[in-house]
């Protein structure tokens, strides 16, 4: 229990402006409970207690002046901060160094050297011996820190390169040299069209900016009409400095974005991203034909522009729907049906008996009143009833249908019937419906008029409002799952709150869609991993504890596709562009990260196994010629462990 220091002020004394029961302040940023004045001066005026005990997802993003903050907040004394401060900016530099000499022999003595420096200030002394009686980085932050990992399940990461005209994914691992890697890439070319598009955006922005019409003050090291440019054409059409402006290049840019636009000429993202995961399905098609129980998996694309996300759900809704349903039509005949027609009239015909069925159930248990759904036990559940009142069955059979005939539905019920070897007939599909719809469909409409619609007053209460919410939350989750959404799916800020949550559960079950494309409002907080195993970065985040959460979303518990081995990761970047510096930049800040934490420590330091190497031992730490790569020795000592 927090047991607050009685010598303090109250609260509400040391903070007078509050509003909703939070402390309030007039500028932008969090309340200042801990530190009134943002100073470690001021940390005596602050929010106090007996016994401090933080929790954190993240210790820090980009900046170890956060793990500092974290342990003023737990009241470290200022000459543990000090020290660490000191030993942490000596870390950092010395691992530069490292960063600069990776292109030596493991067995180099200049190589040899920044390690066993890091290794000292990590083990011995963090203030590098001008203080003989500093402790070294790791004791120091274990008096105050403790990491606890979790088992992260093992990634695949590739860089999407295009070569003779076809995609492929080029391997790669975190702590690789990442300058080399993508400078001896091919990437996703440019062609001639492609290159002057974007060398007319970049002279453009610099137009704009000697003109004053790009404010400078608001600039990056990127500006956001070249990131839009290398997102997608539609996006860059959107752009205001191209689509607003007078400028003599803007008029250039419209031009040459109308020419490619007529000759259906693509952005070579848009076009390496439709490849593969055209390459992708090809796979996941072969896998099923070999194990007609498999199901397909999923496909997660993050992505940070809203223009772009609308040119990608169309163009991957052609790519899956031109790979998907000539092998939903192929495993029909493979199981005996005629074809798609004849097996949606058998689920009509099963369909409307179970209807009756149901509701003959339901009757026989419950009075009519409440087996009926009025306006008020739908609202903002995606449900629409037209009239004054519906029966229940009538209305989640209705939606019922067209999720049991969406062509994934009718996939897995003919790989089933190949798998049991059951005859392709009416009784098939009732046996199948059966077993993987209408008991749950059943046992879920009876706990809705149950436990909510069945709101029998009770010693003269009114009927329950909160029960009747409760409807809602339950109706709404039903009719969710039986939605039947498109191939391709979006998940972000331009996309109605509930249709989102359609397409999120949705992707969580066997069915459509099969791509969901997520934006920022996706990277964090939701679960995504039931069916996915392939997660593609379409846009590259600055910061890597996004990227982390982004693949964090995949990588959990509960991925049902962990036995088809790891989550494959995958990059989208273009040649010769500012993409290539962005992907340098984050990575290094993410190789900082990895081991300024000690996250993955036990992953980074396996012996990783030469490619067709027999089962003796034979690591790719012992290849004297790749020498970009840290050894498990290496990795072993620059890493910090604040493991409980």
């Amino acid at each position: 229990p927090l047991s607050a220091r009685s010598s303090r002020p109250t609260i509400s004394e040391r903070f007078p402006r509050r509003r909703n029961g939070c402390a309030r302040r007039d500028t932008k940023g969090a309340a200042p409970l801990f530190f009134p004045d943002e100073t470690p001066q001021s940390r005596g005026e602050g929010l106090s207690a007996r016994y401090v005990l933080a929790l954190t997802a993240t210790p820090f993003q980009l900046k170890v002046q956060e793990i500092l903050n974290l342990l003023r907040i737990i009241e470290a004394p200022e000459a543990d901060v000090a020290a660490l401060s000191d030993g942490l900016v000596r870390y950092e530099a010395t691992l530069k160094k490292f960063y600069s000499r990776r292109h030596l022999h493991p067995s180099e003595p200049a190589r040899t050297r920044v390690v066993e420096t890091l290794r000292a200030l990590r083990v011995e002394n963090a203030s590098g011996g001008d203080n003989p009686s500093t402790p070294g980085l790791e004791a120091l932050l274990r008096r105050y820190l403790l990491r606890n990992v979790k088992d992260v399940g093992q990634r695949d990461y590739s860089l999407v390169e295009r070569q003779d005209g076809s995609v492929r994914a080029r391997p790669f691992r975190k702590l690789d040299d990442i300058q080399r890697l993508v400078s001896s890439s091919p990437l996703i070319p440019f062609e001639v069209t492609d290159r002057w598009i974007y060398l007319n955006v970049r002279d453009l922005v610099s137009d704009a900016l000697a003109s004053g019409v790009d404010d400078s003050s608001k600039r990056t090291f990127v500006s956001g009409d070249l990131r839009q440019m290398l997102s997608s054409y539609e996006q860059l059409r959107a752009s205001s400095l191209v689509e607003r402006t007078d400028l003599p290049r803007a008029k250039q840019v419209r031009a040459l974005l109308g020419a490619a636009r007529e000759s259906g000429h693509p952005h070579p993202k848009v076009r390496a991203i439709c490849d593969a995961v055209g390459a992708i399905l090809d796979d996941e098609i072969m896998r099923i034909r070999e194990s007609p129980q498999r199901l397909v998996s999923k496909i997660l694309v993050f992505n940070t522009m809203l223009q772009t996300a609308r040119t990608l759900r169309e163009a991957l809704e052609d790519v899956v729907w031109t790979k998907l349903d000539p092998f939903v039509n192929e495993s029909l005949a493979a199981a005996g049906f005629s074809g798609r027609k004849q097996v949606e009239e058998f689920v009509r015909d099963v369909v409307a008996d179970e209807r009756e069925t149901i509701r003959a159930r339901l009757r026989s248990k419950f009075a009519p009143d409440h087996l009926m759904l009025r306006p008020e036990h739908v609202k903002g559940t995606g449900v629409e009833i037209e009239s004054g009142e519906r029966e229940i069955v009538d209305v989640m059979f209705d939606r019922l249908i067209n999720h049991m005939i969406q062509p994934l539905f009718v996939l897995r019920l003919a790989r089933w019937c190949v798998a049991t070897g059951t005859p392709a007939d009416i009784d098939a599909v009732r046996d199948f419906l059966t077993l993987r719809i209408m008991e749950r469909l059943a046992a879920s409409l009876d706990r809705i008029v149950d436990h909510y619609l069945d709101d029998t007053p009770l010693q003269g209460e009114a009927w329950s409002e909160e029960n009747i919410e409760r409807a809602r939350r339950e109706i709404g989750r039903l009719a969710r799952i039986l939605a039947a959404p498109q191939y391709v799916g979006r998940y972000d800020g331009d996309v109605d709150t509930d249709d989102r949550e359609m397409r999120r559960e949705n992707f969580n079950r066997p069915y459509a869609p099969v791509v969901l494309l997520v934006s920022a409002v996706g990277e964090e907080g939701i679960d995504l991993q039931q069916h996915t195993r392939y997660v593609l970065h379409y846009d590259v985040e600055w910061n890597p504890a996004k990227m982390e959460q982004r693949e964090g979303r995949v990588d959990r518990e509960g991925r049902r596709t962990s036995d088809d081995g790891a989550v494959r990761v995958n990059f989208f970047l273009l040649k010769d562009t500012y993409e290539e510096r962005i992907f340098h930049t984050v990575m290094q800040r993410d190789a900082w990260f990895q081991i300024m934490i000690g996250s993955k420590r036990d992953e980074l330091a396996k012996d990783m196994r030469v490619e067709g190497a027999e089962s003796d031992g034979a690591t790719e730490d012992v290849v004297t010629d790749d020498r970009s790569r840290l050894t498990s020795e290496e990795r072993a000592a620059v890493m910090l462990d604040l493991r409980p």
